[in-house]
Order: C-alpha cells, then structure tokens, then sequence
C-alpha cells in the first residue's frame, strides 16, 4: 500500500474527486447554516458566497513549491471556502463572536488582520478555520461532515472591494510594486482604511440622532426637519403608532411589518420624505398638522377602494399611507408626487383627491 506521504499531487486529487461530492454538500449545508445564524444574530451582510475547491486547483496547490502536506485532504483548510462581507468594520468583530458560539474554530490556523503586519500588501481580512463541533455533528443531517474543516473568510465591503481591484493590479507584496507607484498605492489603501471608520462613524452618529429624535418625538418638541430617521421617530412614538394604527385598520388597510420588505420599507420612507419636500412641509409638527386636519379614516377608506379596484392587496407601510394621505390633502397635487405609483393606483389617488375636496368645499 502507498505510503500517505509518498501519493503524489495527481494521486491526491484522485482521491478528493472521489469525495468531493460529500465536499459540495458540505459547503452547501454549512452556507445555509452560517446565513441562518447571521440573521439570527441580526448581522446584516453585503455578501455571503461560498465555494468548494474543484479537483484542477488542489492538484495545482499540491505542485507549488515551499509546501508540502502530510495529508492534503486533512491539512488543507480550505476545501470548503466561505466569505463573509458586511457594511461595517465592527460587524467584522460580531460576526467573529457568532462563528465562536456556534463551531469549533482551530485557533493555530486562524489569522485577523490588526493593522500591525501584513503579509500581503494593503490586504485586510479575517481567516477563520473551523469544524461543525460535537454538538451538531452528532447530529443524523450532520454526521458525515463532522471531522471535515471549512474556512472562512469574513471582510468589509471596502475591504473586498480593495482585494478584488488591488488583485488585478498583481500587486501581491508592497516590495513587489514598483517604486515610482508605492506612495500611490500607499494612499490608496489608506484612504480605504480610513473610509471604512468614517462608515463606521456615521453609522453611530445616525443612531445617536436616531435617539435624539426619538426623545424629541415623546417630549413633543416636534419642530424637527423632516428626513428618513425623524419619520421613523415619529412613527415609532407609541402614541402616534397607536392612535394612526387603530385608524389604518379602521378603514381596513393592513399594515404588517411582515408583509413589507425592510428594502422597501426604506423606500417608502424616502418617497415620504420627498412628497412631503414637495408639499412644502419642513418639519414633523407641519406633518401631523396636516394628519390633524383630515378625516383620516374615511380618506385611507377611499384610497383601500383604489387598491382594491387596481387588483391590489390593501397591504402596504405606514409610510406609504402617509404619502398618499399627503397627497389627497394637498390642494394642487404636484405631477411628481404620483410618479412613485402605477398607473391605476394614481388615477385613483387623483379621484379620491377630487371627492375629498369637493366635499370640503361644499361643507
């Protein structure tokens, strides 16, 4: 029988393409696991993808020199490759902490970027090698992967962005560039480190206004600008949450988180704040004035009937019904209010906004 040590790099990739297939499944199961932990542990990510080492690239790494593996199918770490690229550089850290709770990471095999040494030149990332762990490899679903490695590999979207672009420069190694392009290259790198902490920064300071606003909203020192996070403030406020909810569902909308998309949830927040831009209301107390003035439930009533007629669900945001409740209530609707909707839903809108002030001027 042939010594392992002695198999040769073709012999080798004979063997893994005799596995692969438990390979491809285990990296499929493992990508599916680790996207179902981020959103339990509400990490938000730009990108998750995975990959498994095809047959050609493990016998082209076995060939290379300066390395050699006692067992490749043991020793190497990433057969099964998983990459992980959030917003910001402190979901880096948390993303870390869920991969520690939930798998046995290898720490002799696992390597962070700390600013300090880089082996490759302006390279960030974060390497971690890890096996499913006891627990769930004794499991029936997991058994057969229990004693297979994973890496992963966990990055910013600006970090990523320098690899991919910093990769087709071939600039491997900061000796590697030639002289009369380092300092560039150098300030490049740096201008990307440091937007990477600005994004950082402006994401605390948009949750500290966030609070500000929010203590703004319940003190009733309403007299704030109007933009995507008051209106979110003032939407959250229980008093105004309750008392524009029971009315919602009085005229028979349904308005459940579930059934908007977090994307378009922002969406309809943007079209808010622009309809009420166009309508010539700066701040939250002209919003709820205007809210204050009009028989809410019989107009959103009108404007479910439209919904209704164009073939749509009477499901939509909070935000969105306040657009169109801006919109009725105006006395000149602006052409570029309606464009967010369709067709049929702003003729209707156009209708309802006739009834309402024709009724008005004949009271």
């Amino acid at each position: 029988m042939t010594d392992a040590t002695q198999r040769t790099s073709k012999e080798w990739s004979s063997l893994y393409a005799g596995r692969r297939s438990a390979q491809l499944a285990f990296t499929a199961s493992l990508a599916t696991l680790i996207k179902d932990l981020l959103v339990r542990a509400g990490i938000e990510v730009a990108l998750l993808e995975s990959r498994t080492k095809s047959v050609a690239s493990l016998e082209e790494k076995l060939a290379r020199k300066g390395k050699a593996y006692g067992n490749p199918l043991e020793d190497i770490d990433d057969l099964t490759g998983i990459r992980i690229v959030t917003y910001y550089l402190e979901d880096v850290d948390e993303v870390e902490s869920m991969l520690k709770r939930s798998f046995d990471l290898l720490p002799e095999r696992c390597s962070r970027w700390t600013g300090e040494h880089l082996d490759r030149f302006g390279y960030r990332s974060n390497h971690y090698v890890l096996r499913i762990g006891e627990h769930r490899g004794s499991l029936d679903e997991w058994s057969e992967f229990r004693d297979m490695l994973a890496e992963v590999q966990v990055r910013t979207a600006l970090q990523h962005a320098w690899s991919a672009i910093s990769h087709k420069l071939a600039y491997k190694r900061e000796d590697s560039v030639p002289r009369p392009l380092r300092r560039r290259l150098a300030m490049l790198s740096a201008l990307f480190e440091l937007a990477d902490e600005q994004f950082s920064g402006l994401r605390a300071d948009t949750d500290r206004l966030q609070g500000t606003y929010q203590r703004q909203v319940r003190d009733r020192r309403l007299d704030i600008s109007i933009d995507p996070l008051s209106i979110a403030a003032f939407l959250s406020d229980v008093d105004v949450s309750r008392n524009l909810s029971a009315q919602v569902r009085e005229a028979g909308w349904s308005v459940d988180g579930e059934t908007v998309s977090e994307e378009q949830l922002r969406q309809d927040r943007t079209d808010l704040v622009t309809v009420a831009d166009l309508l010539g209301l700066a701040t939250i107390q002209d919003l709820e004035g205007v809210l204050a003035g009009q028989t809410v439930p019989l107009v959103l009533e009108a404007l479910r009937e439209v919904q209704e007629k164009a073939g749509e669900k009477a499901e939509t945001s909070l935000e969105d019904l306040l657009a169109r409740l801006l919109i009725v209530s105006a006395r000149t609707i602006p052409d570029e209010a309606l464009d967010i909707y369709a067709t049929k839903i702003e003729r209707g809108i156009r209708a309802v906004h006739r009834t309402f002030h024709s009724s008005r001027e004949a009271s």
